[in-house]
């Protein structure tokens, strides 16, 4: 397939899910200006993520693609008719866009954290209003099966962000809307019900729940979250009897064995958590970014949020996305990356915690006991984030 083929063969795939998409019953009476990136404001992210040489036209193309999705994403907030009315348009500064007379403001913003644009970049859907200058962070859930079920996610955060924007109570879902279940892992910290997880998994979330191996279910909610590193902190009713461990100062080295564990596709196969061996890749993330590592263990959807562990035992990491082999196959001609998944590593996590007043465990100095025994250790602290719309 041509890149010119597989552009248009998404860009059909998107307006068949389109025409799925619900169309509210109960519209915010505002309207909404949403601010995408042009391609050439698309490209810094796409560079980011060529590591290898590729064919002629490869970055041009994943940066359309890429503009692609994100048009869908918006073409989708339109077609719900959440608002009153819609108006998306293009522009190469997505920093900070004005909302020219609108009501609410969505965009995504592509930015670099450094002076003169030198270190990563980085990219993430945002939401202001005229009353509140706020920026609120919109996003997929990926707990969420992908198509149709997925968009109307993104479209559920920007309403539930209306909501926070405006001091409203959170806004349940259209009527006539089934409630969906969708859900992640986490990692329980103190003995206090405190639960760390990923912010993409509980982001505009009405009702959370946390599980654990053996059944128990507690309540949570929401204290604490950090949309730029997606970390969030849960508080449950319930005092944990065991909790994780992070290793100490010691420095992650590329090649050492890690193992995860979570709870993917609870859905479709086990409702138990599963546990994968892999090992370190390298001490930087998705797009060269050093807030994360890259490691080889198997993820699915549902890990997000899960630990990665070292052969001690030790929390090294928190699993946060996986790359898009597709996208990848299409841009290089046929080759498919194997396991290149993406954890956040635990000093961002210790200071995420250290700034919300929550001390982690760090008293542990297990040495190597083995892949079967971590998994076990595991279960005790490793729980299923679930997410009632």
């Amino acid at each position: 397939m041509t890149p010119q083929a597989a552009l248009q063969a998404a860009d059909r795939r998107n307006a068949e899910a389109l025409a799925q998409i619900h169309v509210e019953d109960r519209q915010i009476p505002g309207t909404v200006r949403i601010v995408l990136p042009d391609h050439d404001r698309v490209r810094p992210l796409v560079l980011q993520l060529i590591r290898t040489p590729v064919p002629p036209g490869a970055i041009e193309f994943l940066a359309e693609s890429e503009r692609l999705d994100l048009r869908n994403l918006a073409d989708v907030i339109a077609h719900s008719r959440l608002f009153r009315s819609d108006e998306i348009t293009d522009q190469n500064d997505t920093v900070a866009p004005e909302l020219d007379g609108a009501d609410y403001l969505i965009w995504f913003q592509v930015r670099s954290l450094t002076p003169n644009n030198a270190g990563p970049w980085f990219g993430h859907w945002e939401m202001k209003s005229a009353r509140n200058p706020r920026m609120v962070p919109l996003a997929l859930d990926t707990g969420t099966p992908v198509g149709v079920p997925r968009l109307e996610s993104f479209v559920n955060s920007a309403r539930v962000a209306v909501a926070e924007l405006d001091h409203r109570g959170v806004v349940a879902a259209a009527g006539g809307m089934a409630q969906q279940r969708s859900n992640g892992s986490g990692i329980v910290i103190d003995a206090q019900g405190h639960v760390l997880t990923n912010n993409h998994v509980v982001a505009a979330c009405p009702d959370l729940h946390v599980s654990d191996t053996n059944g128990g279910t507690s309540h949570a909610v929401l204290v604490a979250s950090d949309a730029a590193n997606d970390l969030a902190l849960l508080k449950t009713d319930r005092h944990w009897p065991a909790w994780a461990s992070f290793r100490e100062a010691r420095a992650l080295q590329p090649g050492e064995t890690v193992i995860a564990a979570g709870y993917p596709l609870t859905q479709l196969v086990s409702p138990d958590m599963a546990v994968t061996t892999g090992s370190l890749t390298t001490l930087t993330g998705a797009r060269g970014d050093t807030r994360q590592f890259e490691f080889s263990a198997p993820i699915q959807p549902g890990n997000s949020g899960g630990p990665v562990m070292d052969l001690s035992g030790h929390v090294v990491g928190v699993a946060v996305s996986t790359l898009n082999g597709l996208l990848v196959a299409v841009a290089t001609g046929g080759a498919v990356p194997q396991n290149v998944n993406f954890a956040i590593k635990s000093a961002t996590v210790r200071e995420f915690l250290d700034a919300n007043h929550v001390a982690i465990d760090e008293s542990g100095s297990r040495q190597g006991i083995g892949a079967t025994a971590v998994a076990e250790l595991a279960r005790r602290f490793t729980v299923r984030v679930e997410c009632l719309r």
